[in-house]
Parts: structure tokens; C-alpha cells; sequence
């Protein structure tokens, strides 16, 4: 259970780094 409660953590970190940079891609646009 601790390999799958470690996975979630990495996944959940991806996900906020993904929205990060699709919102600063959306608002850097000129």
C-alpha cells in the first residue's frame, strides 16, 4: 500500500506542475 500511496503523491505532483504551466502558457501570451 505505501508503493500505491506513493504513487499518488508523484501523480498529484505532476498534475498541479501540469496545470502550472498550461495556466502560465495561457497567460503569457502576448
Amino acid at each position: 500500500m505505501a508503493i500505491l500511496s506513493l504513487y499518488r503523491e508523484i501523480e498529484d505532483e505532476i498534475y498541479h506542475i501540469g496545470i502550472g504551466t498550461y495556466f502560465n502558457g495561457m497567460y503569457s501570451k502576448p
